[in-house]
């Protein structure tokens, strides 16, 4: 049961050190999806209700260097 009541106040400990720095970063660039991202996983792990970002359903993109016709037809996602 101890080990229960340490694990909980873990968690808000955790939640309180990230918001805090949350804030701190606020005038560096860091994109605030990844602000919104580290804040969901967090929460996820430790059991809390995350607070789920509206971009986390949509589909990812990157970029892609294509140098020749094999490179694209081997990359392509449809085979």
């Amino acid at each position: 049961m101890p080990s229960t009541l340490y694990h909980r106040n873990w968690d808000k400990k955790i939640v309180k050190y990230m918001e805090r720095k949350s804030e701190e970063s606020e005038g560096e660039e860091v994109p605030e999806w990844v602000k919104e991202a580290w804040d969901y996983l967090v929460r996820k792990e430790l059991g809390l209700r995350p607070k789920k970002p509206l971009w986390l359903d949509l589909p990812s993109m990157m970029r892609m260097v294509v140098t020749t016709p094999n490179v694209l037809k081997n990359q392509r996602p449809d085979g």
